[in-house]
């Protein structure tokens, strides 16, 4: 405790300065200084205690009037705790040292609203910071930091940490958090943001949403290997307007979409229509060495002039699958004479296709006028209630040089001399095709198709003849309708 005063006296011998200690005796003398002396500080004093004080100048054995002090020795708490990441694993706190004399800090944590973690650590005195290696982002935390004396602890100071986005912009912002956790997930809006998509992917980074008005965007767009979301409202409504009107046009001047930069699943493309793409490969969408979510597509009337051409998708990238799911391939062309895959194309990869349509592509194969293109062409396929109808091409339908299972498919009115190609060990189940085929369940019969949407008339035998197990239910609980609109990926938001 430091005392000072004025000294109002001149020839003093100098001070007095009585102490008494609670409700103690006063000890006096207890010091004597010189003179013109105006401060003093007493080490000797522990928390918690009263202290008085009585000062007075003193000339021989005379004294002046006495001025006095009472003091209350509170041990005050440490102030301003505050917080800073280091790193997705260290949390560093520091805090303002109010106390003299303690012998040091001891700091307590909660994780997640649990039980305090009691003196987790104890730190020496005048104290001011401590890192906490053992902090995770994925978590919450609470501090408490106290200075301590024997056993004596001063009020506590807390600290509240909640992780989460704290960006207002990001569509998952938490306006209860209060450190970032760097999940922050940014919506841009096209065309109010910007007005071209390719300008908005270049302005995203990875886990941003794009989301793109209705219209017609004449572009050809590059994923620059961002794993970025693109959507149309059909995401938020399940409104298939929104992919009819929410069109890409390739304008006949390369892919309309490309993923060639090692593109995860975490890149989506979702509700939106393709159209008037031209490339030698993939006229719709090029992907090379990647693996893009495509989702709720209509990819129409592009052209592929290559030599392997697949003028709907091309896809290439060794021992990865292409998954595809709710999908409209239609009237795409592969023109080089010797171009495959009219719809897709999947070249050193796999293709898992379901509740699709794939319907009026054309490939060419051969010489001159022989027609040797198909609607599907790649190796070790999964095809899952599909319709595939009106392809042209010498393999019309389907060829797979490698394993191919096909379910609850319809593959009919393919023109060519060979709707369906396929190697030794492949199976066709539960599935309506043009000519019979050895499989359980399969049926050859006029699946009486909607002419514009493909979808079952009444009295399809089709209908209802799906692969009995409950897995492949429609989505109203009964068994399985055969074609695009059946299963559990079925009705397309009728």
């Amino acid at each position: 405790i430091k005392l000072t005063w004025d000294d109002k006296s001149d020839g003093e011998d100098g001070f007095i300065i009585d102490k008494k200690i609670d409700d103690n005796e006063w000890q006096e003398p207890y010091i004597l200084l010189g003179a013109n002396s105006e401060e003093w500080t007493d080490t000797n004093i522990v928390p918690l205690s009263v202290y008085e004080y009585r000062i007075s100048a003193y000339l021989d054995i005379y004294e002046s009037e006495s001025l006095t002090l009472s003091y209350y020795n509170v041990f005050p708490s440490p102030s301003e705790l505050k917080f800073k990441k280091l790193s997705n694993n260290q949390l560093e706190l520091t805090w303002d040292d109010n106390s003299n004399g303690e012998e040091g800090y001891k700091i307590d944590r909660s994780v997640n609203m649990g039980s305090w973690e009691e003196e987790i650590v104890t730190l020496g005195e005048d104290s001011k910071l401590w890192t906490d290696a053992n902090f995770s982002v994925t978590n919450d935390y609470s501090y408490r930091v106290y200075a301590y004396y024997q056993n004596l602890n001063s009020a506590q100071i807390v600290a509240n940490v909640i992780t989460g986005c704290t960006s207002q912009r990001a569509f998952n912002y938490n306006s209860e958090a209060n450190l970032d956790d760097g999940s922050c997930d940014f919506i841009i809006n096209v065309p109010s943001d910007y007005s071209k998509i390719q300008d908005a992917i270049n302005a995203s980074t990875d886990g941003d949403t794009i989301l793109v008005e209705k219209g017609t965007y004449v572009e050809n767009l590059n994923y620059n290997g961002k794993n970025i979301v693109l959507l149309s409202g059909h995401y938020s409504t399940g409104d298939r307007s929104y992919i009819t009107e929410t069109i890409i046009d390739g304008f006949q001047s390369g892919s309309v979409v490309t993923f060639s930069n090692s593109e995860t699943t975490s890149s989506v493309l979702e509700g939106f229509t393709l159209r008037n793409g031209y490339s030698e490969s993939g006229g719709g969408i090029y992907i090379l060495d990647a693996t893009p979510t495509l989702r709720h597509l209509i990819i129409d009337g592009n052209i592929a002039g290559g030599y392997e051409a697949g003028a709907g998708i091309y896809f290439s990238y060794r021992d990865r699958t292409l998954r595809l799911e709710n999908v409209v391939i239609s009237n795409n062309e592969s023109t080089n004479s010797v171009g495959n895959g009219g719809g897709i194309l999947v070249n050193r990869g796999s293709l898992a296709l379901k509740n699709s349509l794939i319907i009026g592509n054309k490939a060419w194969d051969g010489g001159g006028v022989n027609i040797s293109g198909y609607g599907i062409y790649g190796n070790d396929n999964t095809i899952e209630n599909v319709t595939i109808v009106n392809n042209e091409g010498y393999r019309s339908g389907i060829s797979s040089t490698g394993e191919l299972s096909v379910r609850n498919s319809i593959i009919w009115f393919n023109g060519g001399s060979i709707p369906i190609k396929m190697d030794d060990g492949s199976t066709i189940l539960y599935s309506n095709l043009y000519a019979e085929y050895v499989g359980g369940g399969n049926i050859s019969a006029d699946p009486l198709l909607d002419t514009s949407t493909y979808r079952l008339q009444a009295g399809s035998p089709s209908i209802d003849a799906g692969d009995p197990d409950s897995q492949y239910n429609d989505t109203d609980g009964t068994r399985n309708d055969m074609g695009a609109y059946g299963g559990p990926l079925g009705d397309w938001n009728k």
